[in-house]
């Protein structure tokens, strides 16, 4: 016990740091859990010690081996890069080609960055980074959230039994004075049953679209992609 008491009154530097990395993180990676993403509270909390670890690991090398290191920032940008592949691993792409896990991503990376800036000593920018990391992620998504619901331009994804029945689903498309903004037809092929339909529309009359889609005797499925 006395042992483990000294080690800690001699690394209180260390300690207090780790303290902080451990706080921040694991505010940031709440509400990715609270979401269930891949990545949230564990995952958040690992990164931003991990990097303050090597932040603090680059600060004792220079300390220790002046004539050998000269420059602590080396580990630091090794963090911020290799970060970036650890995120990718949390950005999929589902069949109806949604992409899921970007903001995941992003904070996991800005998560190591503030790690980074604890483990260097700079208290006051990793609270503050913390502060806005929240606000982007809780009153912006909020607000990001509203722009996506009242926005007039909507992705839906589409499969229908058979091909003539994009006919009719262009149709009803120009019928509601619809603008397409993209439009792409994967026809039935090895795998593949159905005709499946990836289209962007820009008008005001969604709710109409989608009720008209669904008298469609060919349609097997449809979902708005928000």
């Amino acid at each position: 016990m006395e042992i483990l008491i000294a080690i800690i009154q001699t690394n209180s530097k260390e300690i207090a740091r780790l303290i902080l990395a451990t706080l921040c993180g694991a505010l940031i990676g709440f509400d990715r859990g609270l979401k269930r993403r891949g990545a949230g509270l564990r995952t958040h909390t690992l990164v931003c010690i991990g990097s303050t670890v090597v932040m603090l690991l680059s600060e004792y090398m220079a300390e220790t081996y002046p004539a050998l290191i000269g420059d602590i920032t080396r580990l630091g940008s090794q963090v911020v890069s290799g970060v970036g592949f650890l995120g990718v691993g949390t950005i999929i792409v589902n069949r109806n080609k949604q992409v899921r896990g970007l903001t995941t991503a992003a904070g996991l990376w800005t998560t190591a960055c503030i790690g980074l800036t604890i483990g260097i000593g700079y208290y006051n920018l990793a609270l503050i980074a913390t502060l806005f990391v929240l606000f982007a992620l809780k009153p912006l998504g909020f607000l990001d959230d509203y722009l996506h619901e009242h926005s007039t331009l909507r992705d839906y994804y589409i499969e229908l039994s058979e091909n003539k029945g994009v006919t009719e689903l262009l149709e009803i498309v120009n019928s509601l004075n619809f603008r397409i903004a993209n439009l792409e037809v994967k026809r039935p092929e090895v795998g593949l049953d159905n005709t499946a339909i990836m289209l962007s529309i820009e008008g005001h009359k969604h709710a109409e679209f989608i009720k008209r889609v669904h008298t469609l005797s060919y349609l097997i499925h449809l979902e708005n992609l928000l």
